[in-house]
């Protein structure tokens, strides 16, 4: 197995005139932390929102493990978001707090993008949700709402 776990070649990103990202490249290597660290408006969500092709790059290669998408050559219609799709099922991204869904559990919170998005199985989410849960220590409480948990713990 390599030892890279996500691989990030020459992206760009433009909004109009605005160019955000302009040839972006890194690894991060296998069973490892990195930071994302930058002023307001440097383009980190974008970076983020374009790793998992929640927004579409204008070109650059994105691999997460095996998957690798590259956005220079991305087929239009269907074939290009199945390509999308491939990508985010290799990844997860936690939004701010005001994405997360006020009025819901923190466990259907995290159960809502595999049931919805993935179509997994309720009964196998909700598993791998209760084990998340167990390590953040959070278990004893899976029925309060987002919004119930002091304001640190809304930013998890």
């Amino acid at each position: 197995m390599n030892d890279i776990r996500i691989e990030v070649t020459g992206l760009h990103k433009s909004f109009g005139d605005l160019d955000v990202l302009r040839g972006i490249g890194f690894t991060t290597p296998r069973g490892t932390s990195t930071v994302l660290l930058g002023p307001s408006g440097s383009g980190k969500t974008t970076l983020l929102r374009s790793l998992n092709a929640l927004d579409t790059p204008d070109r650059g290669m994105v691999r997460i493990d095996d998957v690798s998408v590259d956005f220079s050559a991305l087929p239009a219609g269907k074939a290009g978001r199945a390509a999308g799709a491939r990508l985010r099922g290799q990844s997860g991204m936690v939004f701010q707090s005001h994405n997360l869904f006020p009025h819901r559990t923190v466990l259907q919170n995290l159960t809502e993008g595999p049931v919805v998005a993935q179509q997994r199985p309720l009964e196998e989410v909700v598993g791998e949700a209760r084990g998340l849960l167990d390590q953040v220590a959070s278990r004893t409480k899976p029925i309060r709402t987002r919004t119930s948990f002091p304001a640190a713990s809304n930013n998890a």
